[in-house]
């Protein structure tokens, strides 16, 4: 199928998460009552609800593992963390922006959900924890798929979170009727049948789009659901760490980021290319038509990334993960140690490490420089 067959029918931002970090207003705070109102909602014998400005949020009966306490309205999702008395970096609001919002646009957005944020918090930092951006393409139907082949480069990815290896990905539905394809952890790919999905959850899509309803865009192709064009969906999720190797942490980097993000997304990290079992070095073959039309989308913004790792990053967490890899060899092999202090242990795990890790057949050195050269990679970006 050829790119003059598709259509581009919604490109955009899907999913916003902004998280604030501060004080919160302690009139705000004594006033909500969340526990107790979040009581109410659990014992179900009323809707509690909290003033945000002059707007009324419900009370949701749950949080989650982050966040104690979750207020709702029209979709919008505000999920507040408060540790009183203590620093302010754990004084925290999360705000979920509905994707109905996100149709329409970017305009005064974040004016919208940072008149809540400042209605409760003395902010002290602002950062994008998710953001989705997508593509609702018609004239792709998702089983075209089973003949393209996706092709990374794992070299330069095994560099940053190891986050994507050549075709490793999943897929959802029977082989003969593919409805969602899932490639990489963080970021990620999902390709997936809008059409169905929106059917099924989401029928305000239709409206927003077609300008009818589902009902009245069925009774335009004679009731015969065959007939409404297939609408695929390309969305590349990224989250918060990902977004930092690009340096987007408030929302205004987001904007001014969101061209340079999809024209990575879909040229040093992922290819959809036409599979072809004669060419044998996967690089090589053609790209897919639908790829080379993605990659033409203008979305905000036209600068060109650079995805780096964070040279602050904490390697505490490295050290933890050696010291038990390190403890369960000892243990596995039953190594013993006969030391009465740490001075004696110290000798002790310089002599194991020289004769069990640096002098075995096992150590490679090839391996270990090669790996130690890409570790230093993701210091200098990509």
């Amino acid at each position: 199928m050829f790119s003059s067959n598709y259509q581009v029918v919604f490109q955009g931002l899907d999913t916003l998460h902004i998280v604030y970090i501060g004080y919160f207003d302690s009139d705000w705070w004594e006033s909500s009552e969340l526990k107790v109102k979040k009581r109410k909602a659990q014992e179900r014998k009323e809707v509690p609800y909290v003033k945000i400005g002059s707007a009324l949020w419900e009370v949701s009966p749950k949080g989650n593992k982050e966040y104690v306490y979750c207020l709702m309205r029209n979709g919008w999702r505000v999920y507040v963390q408060s540790t009183r008395g203590t620093k302010p970096i754990y004084n925290q609001l999360k705000i979920e922006i509905p994707s109905s919002r996100l149709r329409l646009g970017l305009e005064d957005l974040d004016k919208e959900f940072r008149a809540i944020a400042f209605c409760v918090l003395s902010l002290g930092g602002e950062r994008v924890q998710r953001v989705d951006i997508t593509a609702d393409i018609s004239g792709f139907p998702m089983n075209d798929l089973n003949e393209y082949h996706f092709y990374g480069f794992p070299t330069k990815m095994k560099s940053i979170n190891s986050d994507l290896m050549l075709e490793k990905f999943y897929s959802l539905g029977k082989e003969s009727d593919l409805e969602t394809v899932v490639v990489g952890k963080n970021p990620q790919l999902r390709i997936y049948d809008k059409k169905k999905l929106s059917i099924q959850q989401d029928p305000d899509w239709f409206e927003c789009w077609y300008g009818k309803s589902y009902e009245e865009v069925l009774g335009s192709h004679d009731g015969d659901i065959n007939q409404v064009p297939e609408i695929t969906r390309f969305e590349f999720q990224l989250r918060a760490y990902t977004l930092r190797e690009f340096q987007i942490n408030s929302y205004n980097d987001l904007v001014e980021k969101i061209q340079g993000l999809w024209n990575y997304m879909g040229n040093k990290w992922l290819e959809l290319k036409i599979d072809d079992p004669s060419i044998k070095v996967k690089r090589k073959l053609p790209v897919a038509p639908i790829w080379t039309f993605m990659r033409a989308l203008k979305f905000n913004g036209n600068l060109k990334l650079k995805r780096v790792k964070p040279f602050g990053h904490d390697s505490s967490k490295n050290f933890e993960q050696i010291m038990g890899h390190f403890s369960s060899f000892l243990a596995k092999e039953k190594i013993p140690f006969t030391g009465s202090n740490e001075e004696h242990f110290k000798k002790e795990l310089l002599w194991i490490f020289e004769t069990f890790f640096l002098n075995s057949e096992k150590w490679d050195w090839i391996k270990f420089v090669s790996a130690f050269r890409q570790k230093k990679n993701q210091y200098s970006g990509i």
